[in-house]
């Protein structure tokens, strides 16, 4: 039997997902013979049936070994993109194009990829190109077919099954992109299990989830008329990521209970909301075990209030009367009664519904206000019998359930990344001309800002207060900017932390400001109107998320991101800014005095506190720390809330390290991870290197460890690519060891002598 015979064979089992018998055929073959075709059914097959770490490992292996086959190359881009490892298919493609730049599948492959990163103007190039070298192929015209759809190019679309060339254009935002924008997203989501829970609403959600992400699968708890959570949970509460909980605004607000209220007895509508409320918190309470018991990351949703007051659109609006008010001051309470538990956040589906159109979702237009779930044709079975035929209700309002769903999985995904600071922004460069404002400024001597530049300037100070540091890299001339500056009192130039207006070439300022604030390129966001200069800056820093051609863009992609938000906003953040600067005038103070002078003349002052629980008003910005510290990180863990949790309540601590001095207060900067003997990890800002206090909270929690009667300390280093830092911290306080350490307590390092211990 020869290689096609059998790879034949075995295709045909293959496509029939008969995989036991596609893999006898292949492994037979393989005994006696060798070649590329069988070897990549092997782990096309693997992949199908569950390894796919490990087929894409061997197509990567099959690459090597054949780099002049395009089918070699087209299976492992295709296997990535599927397990959505976009920056490794980005590699492959940038291999594979020049090497195979008619090859069919390779352009189906670079447009899948496109299309997965928001890139549809370059999705729609690659299925051009596609089209021209095989216009009669039916997977290349529906390919583009859908890559118009996607685009919500109708027009375009149609012309292009009438048989049309059609030209693209620039491409509208996606609807599911346009609340969770993925300009910023660099790094996969890794997301392992949800639990869903909730009622028939809810229950179709699992699939969409594992639709929308195969890698992350989803289980289904039913809640429906109040009935409390099962005993256990379908898998060990560890297995899930998180929760979300969907509660029915029926459990909490039945027909009977507002039926037959009268408009002239506001004292009974009243009365009732206080029992709904009651009813809400009972039923909450019952569905939060999970979290309570293990932390589980939850994710709540509000309740949709109904479309048009039932009684009225002359009724009074702000009133409980209202049913619309009325579950929209539901929701209010909802959201303090969520903030009540750790580890839980309110998932705003209907902020989702009202973006999509309510008309595209709820079901009041036939359903009491209180069901409160997405419009479907449940009905149609039962009212067959009728005289007179009746069609689907959704020929008359015409629903996108499935969409409503999608846009609640990436709300989620959107929230989860922001709470694990996946791929997080840290500071924002932009550029002043046609940039911060219209124009050139120095010629004109004046812009119009009124638009998209007012807007732009308070997106920036937005991401200011979250505590995003903002800087300016423009070619300039500062004094003359400073005379000219147009937003006066409502941007600053003193908003912006660090400035480089000068004529030195970007790339070197931006190498400087990285220097200075101690940032690794893959935090930072350029923004600039010159391709050029953007080009310049890209090939310098391949690692940082560089834009800037279209201003309308701008606004939504820093607000919205995920990779720009964070859980919480605390004091620290608030005064990032000021922070940098005090850094600025220290570092020139520095410069005019020798080290030891330096150091004694800052009055460093050190604070340690013991954290014990996650109910510690420290806690949020300690667990923000340790999973947005990179540089000065000793293991580069990041803990989800219910691992923090586990570590308190099982006899560990943090030590959480403040630290201020002449210049600035820089609050809670470092926290040691302590169990026992061991320091599990130490993270601290880079904001403080170089003033030893790292020295000096080693120095006090070794001497809190022989004072508990500990004889010996431990600690570790797991080298990341980011931590270089850190690496000699143990060394420098006494510690033996390569990648374990150890020390006795008998004797203990000193606290540096220009450091207080407050």
């Amino acid at each position: 039997m020869s290689e096609a015979e059998a790879g034949e064979i075995a295709r045909h089992y293959f496509h029939t997902r008969q995989f036991e018998a596609a893999s006898k055929v292949v492994e037979t073959w393989l005994k006696k013979n060798d070649g590329f075709w069988m070897q990549r059914e092997r782990y096309e097959i693997a992949y199908e049936t569950g390894d796919r770490d490990g087929a894409i490992e061997g197509l990567a292996r099959l690459v090597r070994e054949y780099p002049d086959i395009a089918a070699a190359y087209a299976t492992y881009i295709s296997r990535l993109i599927d397990a959505d490892r976009l920056p490794e298919a980005r590699s492959a493609l940038a291999i594979a194009e020049p090497l195979f730049p008619d090859d069919v599948w390779i352009l189906n492959h670079s447009a899948d990829q496109a299309e997965k990163s928001g890139d549809l103007a370059k999705a729609f190039t690659s299925r051009r190109k596609s089209l021209s070298l095989q216009p009669d192929t039916p997977f290349v015209r529906t390919a583009m077919a859908r890559a118009l759809a996607a685009a919500g190019k109708t027009e375009l679309l149609l012309r292009h099954l009438d048989g049309e060339d059609v030209e693209f254009g620039h491409p509208a935002v996606r609807d599911l992109d346009y609340l969770t924008p993925t300009d910023l997203r660099v790094t996969p989501t890794r997301m392992r299990r949800g639990l869903v829970i909730g009622s028939c609403l809810a229950s179709g959600m699992p699939d969409v989830f594992v639709a929308n992400d195969p890698f992350c699968e989803a289980d289904y708890v039913i809640t429906n008329n109040g009935m409390g959570l099962p005993s256990k949970p379908p898998r060990p509460l560890s297995d899930y990521d998180f929760q979300y909980i969907q509660l029915p605004l029926r459990s909490v607000l039945p027909e009977a209970a507002y039926f037959h209220l009268r408009y002239d007895q506001p004292d009974a509508y009243q009365a009732l909301f206080d029992d709904t409320c009651q009813n809400l918190a009972d039923q909450l309470a019952d569905v939060m075990t999970w979290n309570v018991e293990a932390g589980l990351l939850t994710f709540v949703s509000n309740f949709l209030p109904p479309q048009q007051n039932p009684l009225g659109r002359l009724i009074p609006r702000y009133d409980l009367r209202n049913l619309v008010h009325f579950v929209e001051r539901l929701n209010v309470f909802l959201s303090g009664e969520i903030a009540k538990y750790s580890n839980a956040h309110l998932l705003d589906i209907d902020q989702i519904a009202a973006n999509i159109g309510r008309r595209n979702v709820q079901d009041d237009v036939l359903w009491t206000v209180n069901h409160a779930a997405t419009l479907g044709d449940n009905d149609l079975e039962q009212d067959q019998q009728r005289l007179e035929i009746v069609h689907p209700a959704s020929v008359h309002y015409p629903t996108q359930p499935y969409r409503f769903v999608q846009m609640i999985w990436r709300e989620i995904e959107a929230m989860y990344r922001s709470i694990h600071q996946v791929d997080m922004v840290k500071m924002v460069l932009v550029d002043l001309d046609d940039t911060l404002w219209r124009g050139v400024l120095a010629d004109n001597g004046s812009t119009d800002l009124e638009g998209w530049p007012l807007a732009f300037a308070e997106a920036l100070l937005f991401l200011k207060q979250r505590g995003v540091i903002l800087g300016i890299v423009s070619k300039n001339t500062e004094d003359r900017i400073k005379e000219l500056w147009p937003y006066r009192d409502l941007l600053t130039l003193d908003d912006f932390a660090i400035r480089r207006i000068n004529w030195t070439p970007k790339a070197d300022n931006i190498a400087e400001i990285l220097a200075e604030v101690n940032l690794l390129p893959k935090s930072v966001v350029f923004i600039d109107d010159n391709p050029v200069e953007r080009e310049g800056v890209k090939r310098a820093f391949p690692e940082m998320r560089v834009f800037g051609s279209n201003p309308y863009l701008w606004r939504r992609i820093l607000l919205w991101s995920a990779e720009t938000q964070t859980a919480t906003i605390t004091a620290e953040s608030a005064n990032r800014s000021q922070m940098i600067q005090a850094q600025s005038k220290r570092e020139s103070r520095r410069k005019t005095q020798s080290r030891g002078e330096f150091l004694a003349s800052l009055n460093i002052r050190v604070g340690m506190k013991v954290i014990r629980n996650t109910n510690d008003p420290s806690f949020p910005r300690a667990l923000e720390l340790i999973n947005k510290t990179n540089q000065f990180n000793t293991t580069g863990h990041r803990w989800t809330q219910t691992e923090a949790e586990a570590f308190l309540g099982g006899g560990g601590v943090f030590y959480a390290m403040t630290v201020v001095d002449d210049f600035t207060p820089y609050g809670l900067v470092g926290v040691l991870c302590v169990k026992d003997d061991q320091v599990v990890q130490f993270v601290m800002s880079c904001r403080v290197i170089g003033l030893e206090v790292e020295l000096a909270a080693v120095a006090h929690v070794l001497a809190d460890m022989k004072a508990s009667g500990l004889t010996e300390a431990r600690a570790s280093i797991v080298e990341t690519p980011a931590n270089l830092l850190s690496r000699d911290i143990w060394a420098r306080n006494g510690f033996s060891g390569e990648s374990e350490f150890a020390r006795a307590l008998t004797d203990l390092p000193p606290i540096p002598s220009h450091i207080v211990m407050e």
